[in-house]
């Protein structure tokens, strides 16, 4: 088993809640990835649930052997001995909360909740429906006051505080996990407009041109393909521009013909949109594929 990483950093806060009196939860974080950085080894942890919840941004993560894209909004229960982590995929933006507690063993007690609550709660984790599932504002709110009432200096009081929020987590996505089941299709407009896109990387295309391809307004277009895609048009756009240089280097004469042929306005627009996806700039990912 890796050891959770409690390093800090400016966008980067752990509680320790051992500190504070609490056997059964363990660790809680929060980050705020603000450019692309090195991939998530992969790991695991023993006899100990995590949740992580993406507030913002977007995360490529692999739970077992399923790859998954994590999109804001989303819940991801990691279950004990689950193999998990970016499996070669940089670490995305994002705003990321994650919490995880220890299963108890014979007859020790979660929250100090009776034996019989204590395996309830237990045993509905490790049998949900899914592992991954779309939360609510409440999980963000929730875990903003944990981070809130976290303070070393008043345990007493802060572990009263901790333990109902706590215990109001695991309720809010008990409670979502069962009302907000992934469904991964989208419907057959926006599923065309993404295939569109993906078809034509190279062009140009506004979010004008695209809402009008399928007579929607350019706010409820925005709107519909977040919800049914994941992320903003315009990023899926970039996204798709990049995936395509990533493939295409080798057919260019330069970088800059490159950036062109892509509509960007520059090479240097380019290179740095290129570090802001993948984490190199567009002449270290050659160097980097070329060895």
């Amino acid at each position: 088993m890796k050891k959770f990483d409690r390093t800090e950093t400016k966008n980067r806060k752990i509680l320790d809640l051992e500190k504070i009196g609490f056997d059964d939860f363990y660790i809680a974080g929060f980050q705020k990835i603000k450019s692309v950085e090195d991939s998530k080894e992969m790991q695991t942890h023993t006899d100990m649930i995590e949740i992580l919840y993406i507030d913002k941004g977007l995360q490529y993560y692999k739970l077992g052997q399923k790859e998954l894209m994590l999109n804001g909004g989303d819940i991801l229960i990691i279950p004990p001995e689950k193999r998990h982590g970016t499996n070669n995929h940089p670490e995305d933006t994002a705003n990321l909360f994650w919490i995880a507690f220890k299963i108890p063993k014979n007859r020790n007690r979660l929250l100090n909740l009776p034996l019989i609550e204590t395996k309830h709660l237990i045993n509905t984790f490790l049998n949900l429906p899914s592992c991954h599932f779309k939360g609510n504002a409440k999980i963000a709110t929730t875990f903003s006051k944990i981070f809130e009432y976290y303070d070393l200096n008043e345990k007493v009081n802060s572990k009263i505080h901790l333990t109902s929020l706590f215990l109001q987590l695991l309720l809010i996505v008990i409670d979502a996990s069962h009302k907000n089941k992934m469904d991964n299709s989208p419907s057959q407009e926006i599923s065309n407009i993404a295939n569109y896109i993906k078809n034509n990387p190279r062009k140009e295309l506004s979010i004008s041109y695209l809402s009008d391809l399928i007579n929607l307004s350019e706010s409820r277009f925005k709107h519909r393909f977040k919800k049914e895609i994941g992320i903003p048009p315009g990023e899926f756009i970039m996204r798709n521009k990049i995936n395509y240089a990533k493939e295409n280097f080798s057919n260019y004469d330069s970088i800059q013909d490159l950036a062109f042929a892509l509509e960007f306005s520059s090479s240097n627009y380019f290179a740095s949109v290129f570090k802001k996806y993948t984490g190199s700039t567009p002449t270290e990912y050659c160097k980097d594929t070329l060895s």
